[in-house]
């Protein structure tokens, strides 16, 4: 029997996840049937598409949907570690491939993947290759969209998407969190002499530098 073909690296040149996936645009003939009308929207066809969405997705993406799925608790571990792996062995590609699969998570829909979304592009920035830092300065307007969506999702008290308790929370963090993560960006960007792991101490440490989480 022919073992599963693993799937591919990476996908240089793609526009969006949907891009190459059959169906992703819901206008494929796979689609529709011999008369042309589109095929039943139920739970086996949704099970199908998702199984060809998941066939071409590659390496890089494949993690980023792992790590930033709807499930409660941070991104795994296991799924964030391969994305910074992936991002040395390919410098120059994967990390821009990782924070465009980033941007097409449904972030707006829910908090707590915004929540992860964030966790993940912070641990890219910080122990990524060098290439992390520019792909997060190009990923700013996702930055500004997040601060803004959950701002006023908190700001309206009878919004849904924020809603009570937990979300509502949630919301809030999102807000601090995609703000800090802006700065950074921008501070890597116009100071670029500065590594993406690098700190200092303070005065009583006598000032100088060390390599440390930011």
């Amino acid at each position: 029997m022919d073992q599963p073909r693993p799937p591919p690296r990476h996908h240089a040149g793609r526009g969006g996840l949907h891009a190459s996936i059959p169906g992703g645009g819901g206008s494929d003939p796979d689609l529709k049937d011999r008369d042309g009308k589109a095929k039943s929207k139920g739970l086996k066809g949704g099970v199908e598409k998702m199984k060809r969405y998941l066939a071409n997705l590659s390496f890089v993406e494949m993690s980023v949907v792992k790590a930033t799925s709807a499930a409660d608790g941070p991104p795994k571990r296991k799924h964030v570690a391969r994305l910074v792996e992936e991002s040395w062995r390919d410098p120059q590609l994967a990390p821009v491939e990782a924070m465009n699969a980033l941007g097409r998570c449904p972030m707006l829909n829910s908090p707590l993947i915004s929540l992860k979304v964030l966790a993940t592009a912070h641990e890219l920035m910080q122990k990524g290759s060098p290439g992390a830092l520019p792909a997060s300065f190009e990923w700013r307007d996702h930055f500004v969209m997040l601060d803004a969506h959950w701002t006023a999702a908190v700001a309206d008290a009878g919004a849904k998407a924020a809603g009570h308790g937990l979300g509502r929370a949630c919301a809030g963090l999102v807000v601090a969190y995609s703000r800090a993560l802006l700065r950074k960006a921008r501070f890597h960007d116009q100071c670029r002499g500065f590594e993406n792991n690098y700190s200092f101490l303070g005065a009583a440490d006598g000032g100088e530098a060390r390599g440390g989480r930011g």
